[in-house]
């Protein structure tokens, strides 16, 4: 959102007010969308507590778009997910060869 206001505005400049302001409403989107991938949680407000970790990652590719563009936030999220999946399969891959 903010690269598309910072592409109409004259000079491409935006207020620090409105760059984070668009990243706030950007990161919020973004933590709520993710909440679709586990569609198996129940419908307690408390659930809205798992959309802080998005929140924060959010906020770093938000900070990585200002700062290297587009292509370099999704490069991060890609790189986030590859390590998130490495990660979580390092549990069953254990199991795998220790039984």
């Amino acid at each position: 959102m903010s690269l598309s206001l910072r592409q109409r505005h004259p000079g491409g400049r935006l207020s620090p007010g409105w760059l984070i302001g668009c990243a706030a409403v950007t990161n919020t989107l973004f933590a709520l969308a993710h909440l679709c991938n586990s569609p198996d949680l129940p419908h307690h407000p408390a659930v809205l507590g798992l959309v802080i970790p998005q929140l924060m990652s959010g906020a770093v590719f938000s900070w990585v778009a200002t700062r290297s563009g587009l292509r370099a936030a999704m490069l991060c999220h890609g790189c986030d997910n590859a390590l998130v999946t490495v990660l979580g399969a390092v549990p069953l891959v254990w199991r795998v060869l220790t039984s």
